[in-house]
């Protein structure tokens, strides 16, 4: 898929489209778009009249006159309902729209120049003038590693919201949201039904992606989501492959369960080493293309679970937001905890110390609870949890140890008030925006698309609707899609506990990315390396993995600088 930006002037006519590899100049004139876009190998459909629909991506479920009626008329709906990872531009007469798809995985990147805005498929192709930062971004990417709103970590760059519409009116841009997560209606409803219900909006979500895709991979781990998202695909695409990774000299513990799952599918899963040797090439081929820090170090494996993908599947299944949708272990500690907190209020201190007599433990978890607000809490959903020697190191690299960072969270009224649905509005807009974008990254590299069955306005709809019981579940979360799965394998297995597929993050820094980590600890313009010396590996991991991002996005920063001069 190739990347490409666009570059208006102040009456709203496209000037020039540019790739990776060239520029052409167009000066509004249909014809020449047209005939820049074919040489440039870009989409487009050309529409009555004059207009164009400039696009990356695929949107399912809807089509291109359809989409083009829906701008023109502002009735945004028929985009809410749209599944797919797409972003996409209408040209029509003076007016000039842009959206993208509801999951973020696809956007715009925009900065103003002089007379012109140049708006972009991707940062990479934006150019940097000056490597100011964003100082609100900046707090965001230490914090969580992500970052809210319109903003990039780039002072000069902004971007489109996630599920948003945006009209141009000289060279501003002019943002409004078309989907939101629908307010809570929780109900008691019977789990076999949910169940039932939620197996029909699954399937009808894949049986939409099987119009436009024959051959699909499944990412097939230990867990339920990925189990279902197999067994359903396996029935609704011609040809599926499972794949499940498998971490050199890491512990791999799910990986009996993933096979035992193939094998109940009768699919001969396609299990993934995820080389050593590839990971350095691999993180610095995305921080080019992000400009920013990763997210998680697992979007490595993912990077090699997409290489190995089979050249005719051109779909990738992928089960992010289903522990939002479902029920989270994170979650529910919030909801008690949050409880805890509501009854701790008045609670003298000396009874704490009393308890601390005969459960030390929960009275200092008790204690902790107490002496933090209620946003402190719920931001824990999402931050990364940081030692204290490594809160200490990043004070000092911002030069202080204020790093609150609410940009996305309401009041705290607002967010007691409903603190389940305040916390999936949190998630959605931050840690699962970021999921599927680099997901969406990932698999762009290697020109496949991403089919996200989970976030479907119809299973959304469902999660809405689920009580606490149905939510977070008597002993597991999940208890919906636990029931699901159940239908298709073990009910043993299916309720066994859960090791994930945990990164051998510590065996990494001190292996395959010690040189790295090395070039870290010999910092002197950017950060103190000496200071980041201090900090064990075994514990301050998340604060080396950061740097490690942080200085390979600085260098390329520099070379991009070069370049340039």
């Amino acid at each position: 898929m190739t990347s490409f930006a666009l570059s208006f002037n102040q009456d709203n006519q496209l000037i020039s489209v540019t790739t990776k590899q060239s520029q052409i100049d167009v000066e509004g004139n249909t014809s020449d778009i047209i005939t820049a876009l074919d040489k440039l190998c870009i989409n487009y459909t050309k529409l009555e009249g004059d207009a164009l629909l400039i696009w990356d991506g695929k949107p399912i479920g809807i089509s291109h006159s359809d989409i083009t009626q829906a701008l023109k008329a502002g009735n945004y709906k028929p985009l809410h309902q749209t599944d797919g990872h797409f972003s996409f531009c209408l040209i029509e007469s003076s007016n000039v729209y842009f959206a993208n798809d509801r999951f973020g995985a696809k956007t715009w990147y925009w900065q103003r120049q002089d007379n012109t805005l140049l708006i972009s498929t991707a940062q990479q192709l934006q150019p940097i003038d000056n490597k100011a930062f964003n100082t609100l971004s900046e707090r965001e990417c230490f914090k969580y590693r992500w970052i809210t709103q319109q903003r990039t970590l780039h002072q000069s760059i902004d971007k489109l919201r996630y599920a948003s519409v945006a009209t141009l009116n000289k060279l501003s841009i002019n943002q409004q949201a078309y989907f939101e997560l629908p307010r809570p209606n929780y109900r008691n409803d019977a789990r076999q039904l949910l169940v039932e219900k939620t197996q029909a909006a699954l399937q009808g979500s894949l049986d939409k992606a099987s119009l436009e895709y024959s051959c699909v991979a499944v990412f097939l781990s230990g867990g339920v989501d990925s189990s279902i998202l197999a067994a359903l695909s396996q029935k609704t695409f011609k040809k599926i492959y499972v794949i499940t990774p498998v971490f050199e000299f890491g512990e791999n513990p799910e990986l009996a369960t993933a096979k035992h799952f193939a094998q109940v599918l009768n699919i001969e899963p396609i299990l993934v080493s995820i080389k050593e040797s590839d990971l350095i090439a691999d993180l610095k081929q995305l921080i080019e293309i992000k400009r920013e820090p990763l997210r998680h170090y697992s979007s490595l494996a993912l990077m090699a679970m997409m290489r190995a993908v089979p050249n005719d599947a051109q779909a990738v299944v992928y089960g992010e937001a289903a522990d939002t949708l479902f029920g989270s272990n994170g979650m529910k500690r919030l909801t008690i905890h949050s409880k805890w907190h509501s009854r701790l209020k008045n609670m003298p201190n000396f009874a704490l110390s009393l308890l601390r007599l005969i459960k030390p433990e929960k009275a200092k978890l008790l204690k902790s609870i107490k002496s933090k607000r209620i946003l402190d809490i719920f931001s824990q959903l999402t931050e990364i949890q940081y030692s204290a020697s490594s809160k200490q190191i990043i004070a000092e690299y911002l030069n202080t140890d204020d790093l609150e960072v609410h940009a996305i969270l309401k009041e705290p009224e607002a967010i007691t008030s409903n603190l389940r649905f305040s916390a999936q509005k949190m998630i959605i807009a931050s840690d699962v925006q970021k999921h599927f974008e680099e997901m969406e990254y990932i698999a762009s590299l290697f020109n496949k698309a991403v089919i996200s069955p989970f976030f479907d306005t119809e299973v959304i709809k469902i999660s809405s609707e689920l009580s606490d019981t149905n939510f977070f579940g008597e002993s597991h979360v999940k208890p919906v899609l636990r029931e699901l799965a159940c239908q298709y394998f073990p009910r043993e297995t299916i309720y066994q506990k859960k090791y994930g597929f945990p990164v051998p993050m510590i065996r990494w820094l001190e292996e395959p990315l010690k040189e790295l980590v090395e070039a870290v600890y010999h910092e002197a313009k950017l950060f103190d390396g000496q200071a980041v010396r201090r900090l064990e590996i075994t514990k301050d991991y998340e604060l080396v993995w950061f740097f490690i991002n942080w200085q390979l996005l600085h260098q390329h920063l520099e070379h991009i600088a070069q370049i340039k001069s």
